[in-house]
């Protein structure tokens, strides 16, 4: 063989070699991607296996009050109900049938899109999503009733992207390396906290107070990541011929993650603040109409700003309860930080029956209609036994879809 066709043959060698190597470390990235999504779907199966099992084995269950108003549309100041806890209108709490233990998980704002690839980037992601577990215990004495929860909200927008695999072959030192950079840029706000309520009936109206000691969090920045391989063989390999090289370089590779966060805001505070609620009894001695309630509501009194300003509103509402299996609700609430009203309206149908095993039902409907959105809500409620489930759905009318959408489930002890 000629020189120059010996050199057209070795470079013709060392890019196919190249090729191999770099589909290989590709192969392996997406490989060792899929096995880390794999343990977040396993943890993520785990979990949903667990809050399923909760909310089958509680028994005595009662509706969850954060799983009522959203499935009523967000109506809630006027209405009176046996769920009150620590969402809703505290002067409500008088009305509490026995104790109730309610614990909640919700999913909202989930969205999960895979970008179109770019040359400089073999796979780019974009997740968002909203969860606020909470827990709550609520109980009525005589004309007071009282009640105390922990409630959590942590909402969280991602994106992830993994650039261009960067490999090279060192022929003197029989040495290859790749490098694979991962970037995840986060944006997360955390809000957690106890909040105490108190509710008193007096001769005319029913006030109400609850204490909201909460902290937030928040956290914006990237975290960096390097998938680092790294390999070398010995002296009898010959590393023009890929048959020899490939085998060597897998079997003496090596690998390593390298990971550092770079933090772009990172704040906390802590903060109190009040809501005031009312409600009474109208057009019963008048118009001798019975079950219809008008209330009102100012929240976050202190207006504290603290990480995310918590802004305070005004509302003020009517329920209509004629029947002990209907109830409906109107809303009318001016939050100061923004224009406009948002109006909220719901209804809820429940009955309970007994064939053999106790068996009860309650569907729920509702909308919300402000300048920045518009949405409607449909909530259900299944008892079975002492096995309960409670699910309520929250869409926008347009542009979302019901992936989109707030998902939220829950269940209540009764005892």
């Amino acid at each position: 063989m000629s020189s120059s066709n010996y050199e057209r043959e070795k470079s013709r060698g060392k890019l196919y070699t190249k090729n191999l190597l770099n589909n290989f470390t590709i192969v392996f990235i997406e490989n060792f991607t899929a096995l880390k999504m794999l343990n977040f779907n396993k943890l993520s199966l785990v979990l949903y296996v667990l809050i399923l099992c909760l909310v089958n084995f509680i028994p005595h269950a009662l509706s969850n009050e954060a799983l009522r108003i959203a499935g009523m549309g967000g109506a809630f100041i006027g209405i009176s109900s046996v769920d009150a806890g620590v969402f809703g209108n505290s002067a409500a709490l008088v009305d509490i049938e026995a104790n109730n233990l309610s614990f909640a998980f919700s999913i909202e704002n989930f969205r999960y899109d895979e970008l179109s690839e770019t040359l400089d980037k073999q796979f780019a992601s974009k997740l968002a999503l909203r969860s606020k577990p909470s827990v709550y215990y609520s109980r009525a004495y005589g004309d007071m009733g009282f009640s105390i929860g922990y409630i959590s909200d942590w909402n969280n927008t991602a994106k992830f992207t993994i650039e261009n695999t960067q490999s090279s072959y060192i022929v003197n030192e029989r040495r290859f390396e790749a490098d694979t950079p991962f970037f995840t840029h986060y944006d997360t706000l955390w809000e957690n906290g106890i909040a105490l309520g108190f509710g008193k009936r007096l001769q005319t109206a029913i006030v109400g107070m609850r204490l909201k000691i909460f902290r937030q969090t928040a956290k914006r920045g990237r975290l960096v990541s390097a998938l680092r391989l790294e390999s070398e063989h010995g002296e009898d390999v010959n590393p023009n011929d890929p048959r020899q090289l490939i085998p060597a370089i897998i079997d003496n590779l090596e690998h390593s993650i390298r990971r550092d966060d770079e933090v772009e805001l990172d704040l906390s505070d802590t903060g109190v603040d009040f809501d005031f609620g009312m409600q009474t009894d109208i057009l019963t001695k008048r118009l001798g109409v019975e079950g219809i309630t008008a209330g009102l509501i100012l929240t976050n009194i202190l207006h504290r700003k603290l990480v995310a300003k918590r802004h305070s509103a005004l509302g003020i509402g009517l329920g209509y309860e004629p029947t002990h299996w209907f109830t409906t609700g109107l809303d009318l609430r001016k939050q100061f930080a923004e224009k406009g009203v948002t109006v909220n309206f719901g209804w809820e149908v429940r009955g309970k029956w007994r064939r053999g095993a106790s068996i009860g039902a309650a569907i729920r409907n509702g909308f919300e209609i402000s300048i920045a959105q518009k949405q409607f809500a449909l909530g259900l409620l299944l008892a079975l036994g002492n096995a309960y489930w409670e699910y309520t759905l929250t869409k926008q009318f347009e542009g979302e879809s019901y992936g989109e959408a707030n998902h939220t489930f829950a269940s209540t002890i009764r005892f």
